[in-house]
């Protein structure tokens, strides 16, 4: 398959005249220039989205599948170096100068020059260009401490978590009164200070400033305990690597990083040569499902029960406000809006409709009032035409 795609992709770029220019100077770049945009879901004019979670730029497919990398991938873009993976279905060449560059899946691109990149899923074709500049050292102050036997360590601070980790336990960091911890959890700053522990699902950035010599020093690390619909990536901290993967208890396998893309619970085991170290994630993506007294009918003459296929927390809105269910039972009469969301942040929203009681149904009453009255008047024209006669 690789080597059909490429003899088309190849034939076509014979012809592609690059015109990036690739810089010889020597320079140092830092990583974080890269994540200057910290707002999740934005985009560039390459179709790229930025994930402040992943800290990672990705393509969107029609259908779903997904392409990722540390920047955009455009031809006004120059980088140091250029990390690529992609979703299951996707098929990808990437060309160095014109030539096949023999990219592997989930590696870095450090070799400096001007490169195409052509990303097929299902008949969806698209080419991107960018280049890395030659000479450039890349350094990384997001983080610098050091890492002593696999956990993160720096003068004055010790935590249980490695730089770049993704955890389902919680995180547990202290630090020296000479530091200011500023925590930043999907986006909302906190200052803190002594010991910190964080046990919510979400993605962290501690910023920790040495009030006497100014020094600064970065961790950032992944809490998910719960399920997750949003989980895509899964990247090891800095200088280990996976050894080992299973999802579902299925082994599978185990790339430099993993593009989780089906649901189902994974176990991935990762090393550096003298610390190893076991994490278990579930991807769930799959929306909850509500039956009304068993039935997926939405209009109802009596009090309706509530049942679905799972464990889930309840927003009702009645006639547009807001209504406390009680023991899974909608009773009174009107329209109700049932909105249930799963831990792992799927939801599903139905609309219930509960007539209003009566005895008689409204088209019942209409048609017993037209018998009586049909009765009477035909009573009166009888006896107008009949008169009645006495012997």
């Amino acid at each position: 398959m690789r080597c059909k795609l490429f003899a088309v992709l190849a034939s076509f770029a014979v012809s592609l005249s690059l015109s990036l220019s690739v810089s010889a100077e020597s320079t140092e770049v830092e990583i974080s220039d890269l994540y200057e945009n910290d707002d999740a879901e934005t985009t560039d004019n390459s179709g790229f989205f930025y994930d402040s979670e992943t800290q990672l730029y990705r393509y969107e497919f029609a259908n779903g599948e997904k392409l990722f990398a540390t920047a955009p991938l455009s031809a006004e873009n120059a980088v140091p170096y250029m990390w690529l993976s992609w979703s299951e279905n996707v098929e990808v060449i990437v060309l160095l100068n014109g030539n096949d560059a023999g990219f592997t899946k989930g590696n870095m691109l450090t070799e400096s020059g001007n490169y195409s990149v052509y990303a097929v899923s299902e008949g969806e074709t698209k080419q991107f260009e960018f280049a890395v500049l030659s000479g450039t050292t890349v350094t990384d102050s997001r983080f610098e401490g050091k890492i002593t036997d696999g956990i993160f360590s720096t003068e004055g601070i010790t935590s249980n978590v490695l730089d770049g980790e993704t955890i389902s336990f919680p995180a547990e960091i202290t630090a020296d009164s000479d530091y200011i911890c500023t925590v930043i959890r999907n986006g909302s700053a906190e200052t803190m200070n002594g010991k910190l522990y964080f046990a919510d699902d979400g993605a962290y950035n501690i910023t920790f400033t040495d009030v006497t010599s100014g020094r600064i020093c970065r961790l950032s690390f992944v809490i998910m305990q719960k399920p997750s619909s949003k989980a895509e990536l899964f990247t090891t901290p800095t200088g280990f690597e996976i050894t080992t993967a299973s999802l579902d208890g299925e082994k599978i396998p185990a790339a430099k990083t993993l593009v989780l893309d089906r649901d189902g619970k994974y176990t991935i085991t990762y090393s550096n040569g003298e610390i190893t170290r076991t994490m278990s994630f579930t991807r769930d993506t799959r929306a909850p499902k509500l039956y009304f007294n068993g039935t997926q009918n939405i209009t109802f003459g009596e009090p309706v029960i509530i049942t679905a296929d799972g464990e889930y927390k309840y927003e009702i809105l009645k006639d547009g406000f807001a209504y406390d269910m009680y023991d899974n039972t909608l009773s009174a009469s009107g329209i109700y809006r049932v909105t249930a969301t799963d831990d792992a942040g799927n939801s599903v929203i139905r609309r219930v409709i509960i007539e209003a009681k009566s005895g008689i149904a409204p088209m019942g009453i209409i048609v017993s009032c037209a018998a009586v009255l049909a009765l009477i008047v035909g009573y009166f024209i009888y006896h107008k035409t009949h008169p009645l006669r006495v012997k």
